[in-house]
């Protein structure tokens, strides 16, 4: 199959958008009128039919039927299906016991609901969606949206695909509103008395505890200049009270650069970030194809914010991102238009082969409060240069690792010198972002006088380097191994019609610059 630019998904045009031309597209994916009158698609869960009454024939494509919900309230232990999910009708994921789901692919074009079941994050994962094999699925949707693909090949959507159409991501795993999903280290200490390592840390925020639990991982930030000095490490124990958590094996050197620490304070303490989730997608197995690996990707495409508002939380990705093939990350809004309500919240990517969460063609999509932690690629990234509006708020990046040179996406793409921050238009929002070790720059501001890809093939213009900066403040640039931020090479060069503010940036122990402006 061809991956070239312009056919990220065969089948599906990729038309001029502004933020009300997804409401004009006839390709489109709309939500399903035989939905809109059923109890289910407003979340009364007591009409759900449990999966064991609903008499799935396996040997083929498992449907949940519009206008229907089936609930895994019932099931635990494996549950294979090697012809793929489709969900036309409500799929709610509220299994207790520890649940096992492999899948070549989910394709989404009802709601796929999966809730807080737990009150901390533990090990096992409660729920996990494994995705498998290595054929490409071809997505032939509901009647209702017949339109919005090949009438005959249906939408190419390569494989091991998470792919909402005209669906709705109802996923709510996080245990607590209040809790975060990362915070700063107060102090660490050792059980024993050793003065070159430790085993237990205070945090700055005595409220993750409530849901940090025993047996997750946790991601320590490096302190110095290089990124690969952060250390993952496994709670054994927790302190509700002071928020103090013991590992399982000691962490050496001892870490200074606490709130308490010498090397610390207010403007130096590094961060601690929660790996684990309790619901996790993952890849089942990593097969080379020869053009590259080909872990899963997720994706909400061509799905606008029209009784579709999007919730992501709590989940862990590991092990996606398709290395060399153009679309598929491991969280991708496609051309959606306005995408109003549509939230990507509190969830950990791991290990990703390609980017991190991707915005292309879609606005209003908030980004709050994730972690990304060795990932391949700019990391939270706007593909095009014309998506706005979008809010990343609060989101952690270590390990941003480089895309091999041979693997580029497009000419003008740049994943071989990685940023955990990659920002081609300027009006977006970029609030209490930490970029802690990149391989090349924590933020990466690189704007051009046109726009890229399929906005520009497709004949919209836009100058973003006329354009306003939204909010960039209170970010913060450590141990990145170029600089911790930069306009190179492409910046305001264009002579702005606007006052371009950037505030509250630290920036400190990288290799390279703190902060770089380069023709601006």
């Amino acid at each position: 199959m061809d991956h070239s630019a312009g056919d990220e998904f065969e089948g599906l045009d990729d038309m001029d958008m502004d933020h009300s031309a997804g409401d004009h597209d006839s390709k489109m994916f709309r939500t399903l009128n035989c939905n809109l009158n059923s109890t289910f698609y407003l979340e009364d869960d007591a009409s759900c039919t449990p999966w064991s009454d609903s008499d799935f024939d396996l040997s083929q494509k498992v449907v949940i039927p519009c206008g229907t919900c089936v609930s895994t309230a019932d099931l635990a232990g494996t549950l294979t299906l090697p012809y793929g999910l489709d969900i036309q009708g409500r799929l709610l994921m509220d299994n207790l016991d520890p649940l096992t789901v492999k899948t070549p692919f989910v394709t989404n074009q009802g709601v796929l609901s999966i809730p807080n079941m737990n009150t901390a994050i533990t090990y096992p994962p409660r729920l996990e969606i494994a995705m498998t094999g290595i054929d490409d699925v071809f997505l032939h949707p509901h009647e209702e949206n017949a339109h919005a693909c090949d009438l005959v090949t249906g939408c190419d959507l390569s494989n091991r695909a998470i792919v909402v159409a005209g669906g709705r991501l109802d996923v709510t795993a996080w245990p607590s509103e209040g809790c975060k999903a990362w915070t700063r280290i107060r102090s660490v200490g050792s059980s024993v008395g050793a003065s070159d390592s430790y085993d237990t840390l205070t945090v700055d925020d005595p409220g993750v505890a409530q849901c940090w639990g025993v047996g997750a991982e946790l991601l320590i930030a490096s302190e110095t200049g290089s990124r690969t000095d952060s250390k993952v490490a496994i709670i054994q124990s927790v302190d509700l009270e002071t928020g103090t958590f013991t590992f399982a094996e000691s962490i050496s050197p001892l870490l200074t650069s606490t709130l308490e620490g010498a090397g610390g304070g207010d403007n130096f303490a590094v961060e601690v970030a929660l790996l684990s989730r309790n619901v996790v997608f993952r890849t089942e197995d990593e097969i080379d194809s020869g053009d590259g690996d080909l872990p899963g990707h997720m994706v909400v495409t061509h799905t606008s914010n029209e009784g579709h508002e999007q919730i992501l939380e709590g989940v862990r990705i590991v092990n996606f991102g398709q290395t060399g093939t153009l679309g598929k990350y491991p969280m991708h809004f496609h051309m959606c238009g306005d995408s109003q309500g549509a939230v990507v919240r509190k969830n950990s990517i791991t290990d990703s082969k390609q980017r991190c969460v991707v915005v292309h063609g879609s606005h209003n999509v908030t980004i709050e409060d994730n972690v990304a932690y060795n990932t391949m690629g700019h990391c939270y990234f706007l593909e095009d240069g014309n998506e706005q509006d979008n809010s990343f708020v609060r989101n952690f990046a270590s390990n941003t690792e480089p895309l091999p040179i041979e693997f580029q996406l497009r000419p003008e793409d740049s994943d071989h010198r990685p940023s955990s921050y990659w920002i081609s238009n300027p009006q977006n929002r970029y609030v209490g972002n930490v970029a802690a070790g990149s391989a090349m720059f924590g933020f990466w501001i690189e704007l051009r006088q046109h726009l890229i890809g399929n906005a520009r093939e497709n004949g919209l213009t836009m100058n973003p380097m006329k354009m306003e900066l939204t909010l960039f403040d209170g970010n913060v640039a450590h141990s990145n191994e170029g600089d911790g931020f930069s306009s190179y090479e492409f910046s305001y060069s264009g002579n702005p019609d606007y006052q371009i503010r950037y505030s509250n940036l630290r920036s400190f122990r990288n290799m390279g610059i703190g902060a770089k402006f380069f023709h601006s």
